[in-house]
């Protein structure tokens, strides 16, 4: 007789496995719809077990451990990046200099965060 892993088993072993993914993602790998993946990966959360978070529209889940940052890749964070400075109606051809200020107008959380990876102290 096989043994059915519970929703929540196969969020936790998917993530063991990958890392953080962001959500869509996760629902893909566990083949759950996305609204289940949704309410397990809260209920998670509120235990404790998991932790979620943004970079640019997309909702990350993790471990919740000091590792999780060794899984994210750096060309989502600045292809999100990029995206929400169009969106901002920056132009991808201006130098660093002019899309800071217009960050520190418009998200200056991001032009914070900009201005700490460009210090190195990240």
């Amino acid at each position: 007789m096989s043994e059915r892993r519970s929703p929540r088993e196969a969020i936790i072993e998917a993530l063991k496995k990958f890392g953080a993914v962001p959500m869509y993602r996760l629902a893909k790998i566990t083949g759950m719809s996305y609204g289940a993946v949704q309410w397990h990966v809260f209920t998670l959360e509120r235990g404790g077990v998991v932790r979620t978070f943004k970079i640019g529209r997309r909702r990350y889940v993790a471990l919740n451990t000091d590792e999780w940052m060794n899984s994210i890749r750096v060309a989502d964070v600045f292809e999100e990046l990029a995206l929400t400075f169009r969106a901002l109606g920056g132009d991808p051809g201006a130098s660093l200099r002019d899309a800071l200020a217009l960050l520190e107008r418009k998200a200056p959380h991001i032009a914070h965060l900009v201005r700490r990876i460009l210090e190195g102290r990240y």
